[in-house]
């Protein structure tokens, strides 16, 4: 699926491709991790750059996780990405390839460091810098990350940013989208104003919503389209012969485990 997807996602001439982590299956002793980045390289990030098309990653908890005993698979993950091969203008990037941020037209892009169950007080402080000093430069403000802030998963019901205040902190700065994975199944959903796309796996794993009666998520690439006005369409692809849009009214109107962590879809 993943050299399908590539191949689509070429064929689409998109003006950037970011990730949401896991591009390898790591946390495993007796791995040769360089060998699945130099595949992993030959099959996404190498075709990507032929076609002049940037690849922004940010990390997950199985290629680089923040905890100390996986500390060489992120030394591993760091020494694979080069800030000068992205072609993007930065605008903060002390941390690339973990958390930064960068401008792509009229859209501010931050890459969140968020593989354990916390981003932590430092990397928040970071956070609302970078939208502070931002402010009303870009049209949208567009976060993506690993763990998400609101589970949708089955399986995965305790996996979430256990932050406090971290919505607030979204909210007060008009963020307008926050892209995750590591739930494995994709769902486009909004919680008090701002818009949370959770993205299924092209590898795998592939899991159910946190929602009754539903199927595996489908393997998807997730397309999004915007000007300087308005973020026009949010729409995952079927990595099948003929690609199909998921259909938003086959999805659940609202995924989570109770009333506090309810997702609702965000075309209601």
């Amino acid at each position: 699926k993943v050299k399908q997807a590539v191949h689509f996602i070429i064929g689409k001439k998109p003006d950037l491709v970011i990730s949401t982590g896991d591009h390898v299956a790591g946390q495993k002793r007796g791995l040769d991790y360089q060998a699945m980045w130099d595949s992993f390289h030959s099959i996404v990030s190498i075709p990507l750059e032929n076609n002049n098309i940037p690849f922004l990653p940010t990390p997950g908890n199985h290629d680089a996780s923040a905890y100390p005993k996986f500390q060489i698979e992120r030394d591993i993950y760091k020494r694979n990405f080069s800030k000068e091969k992205t072609g993007v203008k930065f605008v903060e990037a002390s941390n690339f390839p973990f958390n930064y941020a960068f401008e792509m037209g009229p859209a501010l892009f931050i890459s969140l460091d968020a593989t354990t169950m916390q981003l932590g007080e430092k990397q928040i402080d970071w956070l609302e810098n970078i939208l502070s000093s931002n402010e009303k430069k870009y049209s949208h403000t567009i976060l993506f990350g690993h763990v998400p802030l609101f589970p949708v998963a089955v399986n995965r019901e305790k996996d979430y940013l256990r932050d406090p205040n971290l919505l607030n902190v979204l909210k007060k700065h008009e963020v307008d989208l926050w892209i995750s994975g590591h739930h494995h199944a994709y769902y486009p959903g909004k919680k008090e104003g701002v818009r949370f796309v959770s993205t299924s796996c092209l590898g795998g794993g592939p899991r159910k919503l946190l929602a009754a009666g539903q199927t595996t998520s489908p393997k998807t690439v997730l397309e999004i389209i915007y000007d300087s006005f308005e973020l026009i369409s949010i729409e995952a692809y079927k990595i099948q012969e003929d690609y199909p849009i998921v259909s938003r009214e086959l999805l659940p109107r609202k995924v989570g485990v109770d009333r506090l962590k309810y997702l609702h879809r965000d075309d209601l």
